[in-house]
């Protein structure tokens, strides 16, 4: 058997771990093809100058909520630390109004209990489909309630005219911050990430499969058009020294996000996958870590704990560490899209303005240190959801109808699952489940 998989992120990487231990498939021929020079995907770790790991991928995981991502990191092993952000404040105060709580959280709290009412209760999964999650919100709340949610999450996603309610939820659900608020939930969840980044589950697993000798992985690798031939398949590849290299598969395991498919020319039958992705909306996110001699933040609040605060844009949230000499700085959405090109284009007067702001929270004319390193990562697709109306039955027996004849679709957006490495992990499982 001649397998080919497309896309060199955790997907495809984890795609071929399952498929070579399986008992039908483990001696097949596998060839794995990634269109950048590195492995990973959207998971990204940069080094500092003293070569510190800085996770910008994927910064946490719930050992309760995400429990295949959990399994899969304790098998190889992989040593994690705890992430624990809980002390949240408003940037437009100061830091020595640091409290556990916003000014009106009480109407957050209120307003998600009835959230999970209404999705448990009152809104069948259909209307939470048909309505975005704005609006759904404004039905039973205020503009000003919704506002503070928005501030306290910092994601400005949840203001997007195309996300329906329930996808709203899921992004809500899966991530500390909100996920606390939400009173459904009868157990504590602790959130972990790994010492190094998530960089070491990408090399964990490329170790385990690399030196296998019917196991090929190429970086470097374009595939620019699928075609199905009789029972089986013809891809063309390009790559630096060979233009439209013609190769043949039995099975093809498509592991790649929408805005790489929409570049993806599928010829005859094929070609119908596209409608699945073009209902998936997809939106910048960008993380910077600023790092210091010190975290000198630590002597001016009054907490021994991790914190972050949140802010109007458009640096959404700023997380201040008590173990680590580290600031970073999150944003999404056109915020994102901002603060990328302040930073590419505008770096001599940006970073001072972001200094002040910063010295300013905590009561300071200037920062007490300069930065000794600056790292910073922008995803044009960072984040993914559903858009609005989409018939998601009618589009996922499209991926059923392809998988008969051999051809699958990996993607965390095709499970109920929460977080997207652990969404996508229970994708693949369930496919190789039913090979």
């Amino acid at each position: 058997m001649r397998i080919v998989v497309i896309g060199g992120g955790i997907s495809g990487l984890y795609t071929v771990y399952k498929l070579a231990h399986h008992h039908r498939l483990k001696l097949s021929d596998f060839k794995l093809y990634e269109i950048s020079d590195n492995l990973g995907g959207r998971i990204k770790t940069l080094y500092t100058k003293k070569g510190i790991p800085i996770e910008l991928g994927a910064g946490r995981f719930s050992i309760e909520n995400h429990p295949t991502l959990n399994k899969l990191i304790n098998n190889f092993p992989i040593s994690c630390t705890n992430f624990n952000y809980n002390k949240i404040t408003d940037f437009s105060q100061k830091a020595s109004l640091l409290n556990n709580n916003l000014v009106n959280d009480e109407l957050v709290v209120k307003l998600l209990q009835e959230c999970k009412a209404n999705q448990l209760i009152k809104s069948p999964a259909l209307n939470l489909n048909s309505v975005s999650f704005k609006d759904w919100i404004l039905d039973y709340s205020n503009l000003k309630t919704f506002n503070i949610l928005e501030q306290m999450c910092g994601y400005a996603v949840i203001n997007n005219k195309l996300l329906p309610a329930d996808e709203g939820l899921k992004i809500l659900d899966q991530h500390p911050e909100a996920h606390g608020k939400f009173l459904s939930h009868n157990m504590e969840f602790s959130w972990k990430q790994p010492k190094e980044g998530f960089i070491q589950l990408v090399k964990a697993i490329t170790n385990s499969i690399k030196d296998m000798p019917n196991i090929q992985i190429f970086t470097g690798h374009n595939v620019k058009r699928i075609n199905k031939k009789n029972k089986s398949y013809e891809l063309c590849i390009e790559n630096q020294v060979t233009k439209n290299c013609l190769i043949e598969a039995d099975m093809v395991f498509l592991t790649i996000p929408a805005n790489y498919i929409n570049k993806l020319e599928l010829v005859a039958d094929l070609s119908n996958i596209k409608q699945i992705y073009k209902e998936i909306v997809q939106v910048p996110l960008f993380k910077m870590f600023l790092h210091f001699p010190e975290n000198w933040w630590c002597k001016y609040i009054k907490t021994n704990e991790n914190f972050f605060t949140v802010n109007t844009g458009p640096e959404r949230k700023f997380y201040f560490s008590n173990h680590k000499n580290e600031i970073m700085i999150y944003s999404d959405s056109g915020d994102a899209v901002l603060l990328n090109e302040k930073c590419s284009n505008h770096k001599e007067t940006f970073f001072p303005q972001l200094y002040k702001k910063i010295a300013n929270f905590f009561g300071l004319s200037e920062l007490p240190y300069s930065p000794t390193d600056i790292n910073y990562y922008f995803w044009e697709a960072g984040v993914s959801f559903w858009k609005i109306n989409s018939q998601r039955d009618k589009l996922l027996s499209i991926r059923k109808e392809h998988a008969v004849n051999n051809f699958y679709i990996v993607s965390d957006m095709i499970t109920e699952s929460s977080g997207w490495i652990n969404s996508t992990l229970d994708s693949i499982d369930d496919l190789t489940n039913t090979i």
